[in-house]
């Protein structure tokens, strides 16, 4: 996953996103073992010049977040992601994860055709999104599992998305006059 990362290196800002053996989601220890690897590994095979664009992504399990927490203690950066309530973005708020990745859909929208999800995080977003401004935490949001133009002009407004390489098309050819009606402003 790190050499993948690294051709994204050169045409992206900000960070690229690795994720730790989900294996080990119920390890703090181990986890907190395997995000330093994967931070010495995205090192030895970058230029100096993106050596501090890595950052780590975690299951948001409790040991995970416990994880995130020592990561961060130790300067690598942390997205929790699988991040679906309330009590789990307040610990990532806690913890000082750099990100949080609410998933807007089930992971199911993309692999069976015909899968609508009925209940959508945008709401989630949103809130989450208030509540960190609100404690002034650090940790950001980056929406992840949206699979329409439509999904991400709903969350104009939020810290970051991930967009999918067709959908990123989908959006670069899609009339800005069509954005706003797109738009619920939810942020």
């Amino acid at each position: 996953m790190v050499k993948l990362q690294l051709e994204f290196l050169p045409y992206t800002t900000g960070y690229v996103h690795v994720q730790t053996n989900p294996k080990l989601f119920f390890s703090t220890e181990r986890t907190v073992k395997n995000g330093p690897r994967i931070a010495s590994i995205f090192k030895e095979l970058v230029a100096d010049k993106y050596a501090n664009r890595l950052c780590v992504k975690v299951p948001a399990t409790w040991e995970g977040l416990q994880a995130c927490r020592a990561l961060e203690a130790q300067g690598i950066p942390t997205l929790a992601t699988t991040m679906f309530c309330m009590e789990q973005a307040s610990l990532a708020a806690d913890a000082n994860c750099t990100y949080i990745a609410p998933y807007v859909n089930e992971l199911r929208v993309h692999f069976d055709k015909g899968f609508v999800d009925e209940h959508k995080a945008f709401d989630f977003c949103a809130e989450t999104q208030r509540y960190y401004e609100n404690i002034q935490a650090n940790t950001q949001l980056l929406a992840a599992s949206l699979t329409s133009v439509e999904e991400v002009m709903q969350l104009a407004g939020v810290h970051h998305i991930t967009v999918s390489p067709p959908l990123l098309r989908e959006l670069a050819s899609t009339p800005a006059d069509l954005w706003q009606s797109y738009c619920l402003n939810v942020f």
